[in-house]
């Protein structure tokens, strides 16, 4: 490590206390970089950036820059920024990203400006942690290709002549090979490749190298290549030109006649365009220079312009001026991935000779400086355009099971949509699903098709730039048992329930009103939420969270409940509590977990301790705070557990609430019913524990549930509540019973008991409902936990509010539900049968739960 230290005007009265300063902050970096050798190799810990100039103090980031070399004997090298993933990068995909132009810099607009962590202000005196980062979701690495592009350098000046796609690919692919050296942890990991503008070249054709290479690996290391991602690409010069000039007619940015007369003498079918063309095309750029053709809504940046905007120290007119000198094209001639206001931030930032410094940038020159730019003319105006199309290398890597993603802003006129979407078309894939709109905000955000191996986004009113563009897809998406899904079948989106995890990313999925289950692609699948007053339940960042359970794992799934009532417990990130799991079959059972973090309203991320993923990593999951409790105090148990007694018995890792159904040698053994799998099983002493219930913000034991008169019968208790109710109900008294019939399930009916019939079940006479010949009032035998008293009659003389939990009168029973709107009346949500209604105010009544016997209203 060279420890430097510079000083301007040296003060000596201030001096002393620069240099202990100075000592401070080094002493304080070695201590870092000796903190993080322990996990990282010491190759890696020489390019770990400590901290840049005006990077804000939280939330930390974990980055590394510097060079790799390319090419020895000539001495080349690229210049990459790295971005660990913000939460378990050890999961999280490789994504590689590249700017176009030919020679504009990733790390001053993809890492700076558009899709890093870390972003340049204005003025270029700091940075801002970007919200909308990409490392979210990936761990992203951003390099400076090719050669000549921002801190990238050649000892060797003859490479800067010889600068065209297959040269750029070579050392892009070099790159890639010895950085995966550097970085052994991600050889392994599901690696993509993105890119914009001018990478629509770069990007399919380093996919091309890296998926012909990985056929050879007795020569080439092989890299986990799963597809690519390119915004707003340049990807066949005839349908790029073509969209370029419909477009700028078709927003009214050039005349009829302009545009007639350009159609007419144009063949982009051509490299060499004709001297007539040439003309006609150099009026719509000059059209152009009156708006930012990256964006054709936005206000142009006046920064050092009078008139229009300033593209690296010259007009667009000056460009085209130049094209007639070098022959080129002109669309060549004006940089893609160009912002003409934040090319000036970057610049003033990363031409700071301290922000050098913490990039661990290669000092030349007098000054220990280098000139950075944001784009690099020289390499513009010398690159040669050799390859007409990549369209081809689409078909090749489609066929080898690639995947990709074309996404195009809408308002981008120097790479328009209706260029992509000629050349989109022009692949002639199958189509599967129809061009449909997506959402954010709860507004249209863009439409989207989807194709055999290829996706195409447009994102509306976005213009060249990412900073706009939609968040990084999920890249990995799996479904548990039990989830609710919606399904796109031919004739749209249809909800139902996972049933079962096939091979091949496929699905077993049961749709709503369908007697036989669907076998369903990954793809096809979406995770389920309903618009409840003007906001999804859930919400749609829950998806991120859920995706981190892994495929073929013994999930643990945790269903959301509707419910109207704010958690009684905050529970702090690295509280330790339990999460109570709804999937069938484990109804009921507590796991330990620890939180995570907050992901909505009452909605938390828990990583559970004892569940692992297929990776035997801790298993993380979504839950709201209805199904989580903290970690109940530890109470000692001598004496042996009583017939009947509620209790909890570890087993499959996990706490599964049941009761004694029979003791066994004394107190050393018993027996435990488990309502919830209607089994017993035999358990020991030291595998059970009290059953405690969180009651109103605090612990309360369970009773003990015994009755003399109930264990000199010993019945076979088979309940199907955990609350097992003992016999406190006497003949007459009226009560409400719950229906578990399919279809009725939670709903509540009025009945009077008869008396008791034994084997713990109550006769019951229905208040509404009648005998199928209608002759006389139903009567059945009901367990006991079926049972509750009839609730105090509470008057509601305000309105229902959104999200509250209510009891509707429907078919002769009071039906538990949710308010999901507000009208004249109200529209309820019953999840037991996912059915939405509409009742009048009288029509309901504040849902109340009898709970360790007393009542809780849900609105309190």
């Amino acid at each position: 490590m060279k420890l430097m230290m510079a000083f301007s005007k040296p003060n000596p009265q201030r001096i002393s206390f620069s240099c202990v300063f100075g000592a401070f902050i080094w002493l304080a970096s070695f201590i870092v970089c000796i903190k993080a050798s322990e996990r990282y190799p010491r190759s890696q810990e020489f390019d770990r950036i400590v901290n840049l100039p005006g990077q804000p103090s939280s939330p930390s980031v974990s980055h590394f820059s510097g060079y790799i070399t390319v090419n020895q004997d000539h001495g080349r090298a690229l210049f990459y920024w790295f971005f660990e993933a913000q939460s378990q990068p050890s999961n999280k995909p490789l994504l590689l990203w590249l700017n176009g132009g030919p020679g504009c810099s990733s790390i001053g607009y993809g890492a700076a400006v558009e899709l890093g962590p870390l972003k340049v202000n204005k003025n270029g005196v700091g940075l801002d942690f970007n919200e909308h980062a990409w490392n979210k979701e990936a761990n992203l690495l951003f390099v400076e290709s090719p050669v000549g592009v921002g801190f990238s350098y050649t000892n060797t000046s003859s490479d800067l002549t010889k600068l065209d796609d297959k040269f750029a690919a070579e050392d892009a692919y070099s790159f890639l090979v010895n950085w995966l050296q550097r970085f052994p942890q991600y050889t392994t990991r599901d690696f993509f490749i993105s890119g914009e503008s001018y990478a629509g070249h770069y990007v399919p054709q380093l996919a091309e190298l890296v998926y012909d290479r990985n056929k050879d690996r007795t020569n080439y290391p092989f890299i986990n290549l799963k597809g690519f991602i390119v915004g707003n690409p340049e990807t066949n010069d005839y349908y790029d030109y073509r969209g370029l000039l419909e477009y700028a007619w078709s927003h009214s940015v050039i005349s009829d006649q302009e545009y007639d007369r350009a159609k007419q003498v144009c063949d982009f079918k051509v490299s060499a365009w004709s001297d007539e063309c040439n003309k006609a095309m150099t009026v719509v750029f000059k059209t152009y220079r009156e708006i930012d053709i990256y964006n054709i809504y936005a206000p142009s940046c006046l920064l050092n312009s009078s008139t229009s905007f300033a593209v690296n120290g010259g007009t667009a007119g000056d460009y085209l001026t130049q094209a007639q000198s070098y022959g080129l094209r002109r669309m060549r001639l004006i940089p893609g991935g160009y912002d003409p206001c934040y090319s000036k931030y970057t610049a003033a930032y990363f031409n700071r000779m301290d922000v050098q410094k913490a990039f661990h940038v290669n000092s030349i020159g007098p000054n220990n400086h280098v000139k950075w730019k944001d784009c690099n003319d020289s390499i513009l105006r010398a690159y040669n355009y050799s390859v007409f199309s990549v369209l081809p290398i689409y078909s090749k890597l489609i066929k080898g099971g690639l995947k990709i993603w074309v996404y195009s802003g809408d308002s981008d006129g120097r790479v328009p949509v209706i260029g992509s979407r000629y050349c989109i078309e022009a692949l002639g894939l199958p189509l599967k699903f129809p061009w449909r709109s997506w959402y954010h905000n709860h507004q249209v955000a863009g439409r989207f098709v989807e194709y055999e191996g290829l996706t195409f986004v447009t994102v509306r009113g976005a213009g060249h730039l990412r900073s706009t563009r939609p968040p990084l897809p999920e890249l990995h998406r799996f479904f548990v048992v039990g989830e609710t899904v919606d399904g796109f079948l031919s004739n749209g989106w249809r909800k139902g329930k996972v049933v079962d995890i096939l091979e091949n990313s496929k699905y077993l999925v049961c749709f709503d009103g369908e007697n036989e289950n669907e076998e369903v692609e990954q793809y096809s699948l979406r995770l389920h939420r309903d618009w409840v007053d003007g906001s999804w339940v859930p919400p749609l960042q829950s998806q991120e969270s859920s995706s981190q359970v892994e495929k073929g794992s013994r999930e643990l799934k945790l269903k959301i409940k509707f419910s109207g009532r704010a958690s009684e417990e905050k529970f702090k990130k690295g509280s330790v509590v339990e999460v109570k799991s709804d999937e069938e079959g484990y109804c009921g059972a507590w796991y330990a977990a620890v939180v995570v973090g907050s992901t909505g309203p009452d909605k938390f991320l828990v990583e559970c301790q004892m569940l692992k993923t297929d990776y035997d990593e801790p298993l993380q999951v979504e839950t709201n705070a209805s199904c989580i409790r903290p970690f109940p105090p530890e109470t000692l148990k001598d004496e042996p557990f009583e017939q009947f007694e509620q209790v909890d018995a570890w087993c499959n890792d996990g706490w599964w609430m049941g009761h004694v159904s029979k003791v066994l040698e004394g107190g050393l053994k018993y027996i435990i019913y488990f309502r919830t799998t209607n089994e017993e099983m035999v358990f020991e002493h030291s595998k059970l524990r009290p059953c405690q219930e969180w009651v109103d913000g605090k612990w309360a034991a369970a009773s003990k549930k015994s009755s003399p008169d109930l264990k000199s019968k010993e019945p076979k208790v088979k309940v199907k509540n955990c609350t097992l109710i003992p016999p406190k109900f006497s003949n007459g008294m009226m009560v409400e019973v719950r229906s578990d019939e399919e279809g009725y399930q939670g709903s509540w009916y009025t009945a009077t008991l008869v008396g008791w019939a034994g084997n713990d079940k109550f006769p019951v006479e229905y208040q509404t409902l009648r005998t199928e010949d209608e002759s006389e009032p139903l009567r059945e035998h009901a367990n006991p936990s079926y049972i509750r008293p009839v609730p105090p009659e509470i008057q509601r003389v305000d309105r229902f509010k959104m999200l509250e939990e209510v009891d509707a009168w429907y078919n002769d029973g009071w039906w538990v539900g949710l308010i999901c709107k507000v009208l004249d009346g109200y529209a309820v949500y019953f999840w037991t049968t996912n059915e939405e209604m509409e009742f009048e105010h009288f029509k309901l009544r504040p849902h109340q739960e009898w709970t360790a016997g007393k009542w809780v209203a849900s609105f309190m």
